[in-house]
C-alpha cells in the first residue's frame, strides 16, 4: 500500500541563539528540494555540506558528484517517477545519492543501512525499485535483488566522470514526489508514504519561520537516512549549514553537558516531531538517536 503523506510542522520547540551567524536564504525557497541545494551551491561551493568525523563534503563538491550520478542514472534507464533505493552507510554517499535521485528526476526510497534479508526483499517489492544506490559495506545484501551503485568505490566514479552531465537535467518538479519511505512496522504489512517537493517546502518553510534557520548547523547522532536524519538534513541545508554527522553510541551524560541535546522521535518524517530539544549556546542543534538516551530522559522537553 502507497499513501500520500503531507508533512506538517506543529512544533515549538527550539530557539535561535542571539548573534548567532546567519545567511541571506532566497524568498522564497527553490521549487525543489534539488534546487533548493543547488541554490545553496552556487551562492557558498566551499561551504561545508556535510561533515563526517574528519572527513568532510562540501555544498560545491557534493553538487557536481551529484549531478555525474544523476547523468549516469539516465542514461542507466531511470525514468522519470522511478524508484530508487538509497542504502548508504555514510553521510556523504547518502547526501548525494539523495540529490541525483531527485535530479534525475527519480524517487527516493531511503533505507537504514542496518537493514538486512527478508525485510529488503518486502521493502523493495512494495517500493518497486530497480535500482540501488549503496555503499561497499551495504553492497553484498543486493547481490541478486537489484543493479547496484558503489558510491563509496573509485572504480564507480571512474566510469560515471567519463561521460558528460546530460543536458536535460534537473528534471524534478515540484508537485512530483521526492520520497517513498516505506515501513514493514504496519501489523498489515508493509506500506509506503509519498512526500512530494512541495509538501517538504511549504514545511521547511514553516519550519523557519516558527523556530528559525540551522545557519550554524544541524548535529545527528545516527545513520543517514533515518526518518530523524531527513529532515534534519534539509532543514541544515535550506539554511546554507552544515550536518554534522557523529558515532550512535555517543553516551547521555556528554549530550547533556551540551546544554542543548535534541530528542528526536523517529517516527513519520517530518520536521517538527514533538522532542526537537533546545539550541546549543552556538546556534547548533542537535539531533540524537532516543535509543541511545536513557528512557528516563527520553521525554518532551520545552526551551
Amino acid at each position: 500500500m502507497v499513501a500520500q503523506q503531507t508533512l506538517s510542522d506543529g512544533s515549538r520547540a527550539g530557539h535561535l541563539e542571539p548573534g548567532a551567524s546567519r545567511r541571506r536564504l532566497p524568498q522564497p525557497l527553490p521549487l525543489t528540494l534539488d534546487d533548493l541545494f543547488t541554490s545553496t551551491a552556487r551562492r557558498f561551493p566551499m561551504a561545508r555540506a556535510v561533515q563526517e568525523g574528519q572527513h568532510h563534503l562540501s555544498y560545491g563538491e557534493a553538487e557536481n558528484r551529484a549531478a555525474q550520478l544523476a547523468s549516469a542514472l539516465v542514461r542507466g534507464g531511470v525514468q522519470l517517477g522511478d524508484p530508487v533505493i538509497v542504502h548508504c552507510a555514510g553521510h556523504r554517499q547518502a547526501v548525494v545519492a539523495q540529490l541525483a535521485v531527485l535530479k534525475a528526476g527519480g524517487v527516493c526510497v531511503p533505507l537504514p543501512s542496518a537493514l538486512r534479508g527478508a525485510r529488503l526483499d518486502r521493502i523493495t517489492e512494495v517500493s518497486g525499485a530497480r535500482v540501488v544506490l549503496c555503499s561497499t559495506v551495504t553492497r553484498p545484501v543486493w547481490s541478486y535483488r537489484l543493479m547496484s551503485w558503489v558510491l563509496d568505490d573509485p572504480a564507480t566514479w571512474s566510469k560515471i566522470t567519463a561521460q558528460r552531465p546530460d543536458p536535460s537535467l534537473p528534471r524534478s518538479g515540484h508537485t512530483e514526489a521526492a520520497y517513498l519511505l516505506v515501513s514493514d512496522a504496519d501489523r498489515q504489512g508493509v506500506s509506503g508514504y509519498l512526500t512530494d517537493h512541495r509538501a517538504w517546502q511549504q514545511t521547511l518553510s514553516a519550519r523557519i519561520r516558527r523556530v528559525g534557520g540551522a545557519h550554524d548547523g544541524v548535529i545527528v547522532h545516527h545513520p543517514p537516512v533515518r526518518t530523524t536524519t531527513l529532515p534534519a538534513m534539509w532543514w541544515a541545508f535550506a539554511c546554507g549549514g552544515k550536518v554534522r554527522a557523529t558515532g550512535p553510541s555517543l553516551p547521555y551524560g556528554s549530550i547533556r553537558s551540551a546544554d542543548g541535546a535534541c530528542l528526536a522521535e523517529d517516527t513519520a518524517p517530518v520536521l517538527a516531531s514533538g522532542r526537537l530539544g533546545r539550541w546549543r549556546h552556538n546556534g547548533t542543534l542537535e539531533f540524537c538517536d532516543p535509543s541511545t538516551v536513557p528512557p528516563s530522559a527520553a521525554r518532551p522537553r520545552n526551551p
